[in-house]
Order: C-alpha cells, then sequence, then structure tokens
C-alpha cells in the first residue's frame, strides 16, 4: 500500500477508489543510479534533470519508507523497508559535500557502469521470481539474500575505484540506505549464510507471469509480502 493523493493504496491489483497503480508506476524510479542506466551525470543540464526528479520521486519514495500495509505490524513496516535511496537529493545541493565526493567518485564509478547497471538488473530478475514464485511468507528471505548478492556484484565492479575512497563511498551511497533497513528484517539471512543457500531454487517466470520492472513497485510488494512473514 502506497499513499497516493492523500489516499492510501495497495500495490496490487486491489485498488482503492481514486488510486491508481499507473501512478506510482509515473513517479518512475530512474532516481536509483544505475538501476535503469549505466551513466551518471555530476554537472551541466543532464545533472539538473536527473536533480529534478527528486522532487517527483522522493516523496512518493518516502511513503514507501513506511508502508501502511494491511496486515503488516506497523513495527515491522517501518523497521524493515526504508527502501529508497536518500542521497540524491544531496548530490543534488550545490557546495554539500556529499556533491563534492560524488563529484570525484562519478567517473569511476561510470566506468563500470554497465557493471553495476547489470548488478542491478540480475537484482531486479531475482525479486520479480521471488515475489511471483515464492511461497508469501518467504518473499522477503528471498529479497535478502538476493540484496547481499547485489552488494557482492557491487563491490566487485567497484575494485578499480578503491584508491581515493572512491568505492566506499560509490557503495555507501548506492546501497547503504536500503541495505542498513532491508537487514533487519534478514534475521538469520545474511551474506554468505547457510540459511541463503538452503532457500530452494525457484522455478523462472512463465510466459504468462506478470513482470515488475519497477524497482519501487517491486520492492513494495516485497513489504506487502513482509505481512506474511510476521
Amino acid at each position: 500500500m502506497v499513499r497516493l493523493s492523500g489516499r492510501w493504496c495497495t500495490c496490487r491489483a486491489q485498488l482503492k477508489a481514486g488510486c491508481k497503480l499507473e501512478t506510482l508506476r509515473a513517479c518512475g524510479d530512474d532516481f536509483v543510479p544505475y538501476a535503469k542506466k549505466t551513466h551518471l551525470y555530476s554537472s551541466g543540464d543532464e545533472f539538473k534533470k536527473a536533480c529534478e526528479l527528486v522532487p517527483l520521486g522522493s516523496p512518493l519514495s518516502r511513503t514507501l519508507i513506511r508502508p501502511i500495509v494491511y496486515g503488516v505490524p506497523p513495527v515491522a513496516a517501518q523497521d524493515g523497508f526504508h527502501y529508497i535511496p536518500l542521497w540524491w537529493p544531496v548530490w543534488c545541493r550545490p557546495g554539500a559535500r556529499a556533491q563534492i565526493s560524488f563529484g570525484k567518485a562519478v567517473g569511476c564509478m561510470n566506468s563500470v557502469g554497465t557493471k553495476l547497471n547489470s548488478c542491478w538488473r540480475t537484482f531486479r530478475a531475482a525479486v520479480q521470481k521471488a515475489v511471483i514464485k515464492a511461497q508469501a511468507n518467504k518473499v522477503v528471505f528471498y529479497t535478502c539474500c538476493s540484496y547481499h548478492d547485489l552488494t557482492s556484484c557491487a563491490d566487485q565492479s567497484l575494485t578499480p575505484c578503491e584508491s581515493g575512497g572512491g568505492k566506499r563511498f560509490a557503495l555507501d551511497s548506492l546501497l547503504g540506505v536500503f541495505g542498513e533497513s532491508l537487514n533487519l528484517a534478514c534475521g538469520d539471512y545474511t551474506a554468505g549464510s547457510q540459511a541463503c543457500r538452503a532457500l530452494p531454487k525457484l522455478p523462472d517466470l512463465g510466459a504468462n507471469d506478470r513482470r515488475i520492472e519497477n524497482y519501487i513497485e517491486l520492492l513494495a510488494e516485497t513489504a506487502i509480502a513482509l505481512g506474511h512473514k510476521n
């Protein structure tokens, strides 16, 4: 469930009156770096355009930070899904320390942008499969393990950026906010854990299975599944 135009709306087919899933999708997910593109801009018109996405994306994403989902305990919702990266607004503030650090790191980040984009696409495919094919009370665990794979993939991809702190900045920026909160819901399903290795392999999506391309919609589905876990 997300709040759109003052109304709480479920994120699946059953929408409350006045709510449209298209509104959620229209907000897009372009503000998730490298999720849809292989290059970030740090100056010029393209950078300004990217920053202009923030007013549209951030309020909606802050709503998803505390998804009020029927059947999801408020504590679980608050603790488990502070999903949305909030670094774009910081990067967009002229003269801010984060913007200066971003300007120094973005060149190296872009040099491995294709790899980072591949990491995100692999993560999305894995979570899509979890949402559609896993038991509802297991979706969040599959998501946790897929997130750890995303982190490992990004870490390896950013090896050339090790010097000068660029790799650490990039990892903290790309994954930090998402990961810190998601990990609270993971329990024993930590990186490299036996719990992750023991999860049964899920079947591939079939031709008639729905695909969720929007990262925010996909993570909202995972938040809904958290209610079944709890």
